[in-house]
C-alpha cells in the first residue's frame, strides 16, 4: 500500500513539474511574437542575428530590454556579461542613441575573441576584460568580476545584469556596490535576468534594501518567459514595470 501511494505522488510530483516547464515554454513562444511584433517598424533590428536561449538571454530578455532603450534612450549603460544582449544595445546604439556610451564586463579572453572576430560592436560599445575571483559570504562563495566597480566609478542610467556566472545564493552581486554610490538626483533602471534563481532572488533583496535606506522611491517588475527577469526602476519610468 505504501508503494502505491509513493508511486502515485511521485507521479503528481513529476506531472505538477512538466506543467510548470509547459507554461514556461508557453510564455516564451508568445515573448517571441511580442518581441518581433514589437521590432516591426526597424528593419535594421529585425535583420540582427541574435541566438536567444540555452545559457543566452531569452526572448522576454529581449522585450524588456529593446521596449527601455527605444522608451527611456539611456545615455550611459554598463552591462555585465558580453552576448547577444550586448549585439542588440549595441545595433539601436548603432541606429537611434548614436551619443549613448555603452560598457560590456566580461571576464572570459576567448569569449572576447571569438565574439569581436564575428560581429563588430558599435564604436560606442566598449569590452572591459575583468577576471574572475571567488568571494564569501557566510562561507558561501560567489563568483565576481575583479574590483569592477573601482575600475567604472562613474553613474549609468542603465545597469543589466546578466554575468558573471550564477552562484547559487549571493549571485552577482557587483550591482550592490554601484548602487551604493548613486546619486540622488540619478534616475536609473537596472535589469537582472535569470530572476527565477535563488542566488538572483537574494542579491535582488539586499539590492532593494540598500537603495531603500539611501531613500530612493524604488518600483519593480517581473517579466517570465523560460527564464525570469526583474526591472527595478525610479520612479520617473516606473511606467516599465508593466509593458
Amino acid at each position: 500500500m505504501y508503494s502505491k501511494i509513493k508511486k502515485v505522488y511521485g507521479w503528481i510530483q513529476e506531472s505538477y513539474k512538466n506543467s510548470i516547464i509547459t507554461k514556461k515554454h508557453s510564455s516564451e513562444l508568445i515573448w517571441a511574437n511580442v518581441f518581433h511584433d514589437s521590432i516591426n517598424d526597424r528593419p535594421w533590428l529585425k535583420n540582427l542575428p541574435l541566438s536567444p536561449g540555452r545559457m543566452a538571454c531569452n526572448y522576454s530578455f529581449l522585450y524588456i530590454l529593446t521596449k527601455t532603450l527605444i522608451n527611456i534612450k539611456p545615455k550611459r549603460i554598463l552591462e555585465f556579461g558580453l552576448g547577444e544582449s550586448s549585439k542588440l544595445i549595441s545595433t539601436i546604439i548603432t541606429y537611434e542613441l548614436t551619443e549613448s556610451i555603452h560598457h560590456i564586463v566580461e571576464h572570459d579572453h576567448e569569449w572576447i575573441s571569438f565574439f569581436s572576430n564575428n560581429y563588430s560592436l558599435s564604436n560606442n560599445s566598449k569590452i572591459i576584460q575583468s577576471d574572475l575571483i571567488v568571494n564569501n559570504i557566510n562561507q558561501l562563495p560567489h563568483y565576481s568580476y575583479d574590483n569592477i566597480s573601482d575600475k567604472l566609478n562613474s553613474d549609468y542610467d542603465l545597469y543589466v545584469i546578466d554575468g558573471p556566472f550564477g552562484s547559487k545564493e549571493n549571485s552577482r552581486r557587483e550591482i550592490i556596490d554601484f548602487a551604493k554610490r548613486l546619486q540622488k538626483d540619478n534616475n536609473f533602471i537596472i535589469i537582472v535576468d535569470d530572476y527565477n534563481r535563488q542566488g538572483e532572488k537574494d542579491t535582488v533583496e539586499e539590492l532593494l534594501s540598500t537603495l531603500k535606506k539611501r531613500d530612493f522611491k524604488i518600483f519593480t517588475g517581473i517579466y517570465s518567459g523560460n527564464k525570469d527577469q526583474i526591472i527595478i526602476t525610479t520612479e520617473k519610468h516606473r511606467f516599465m514595470t508593466k509593458l
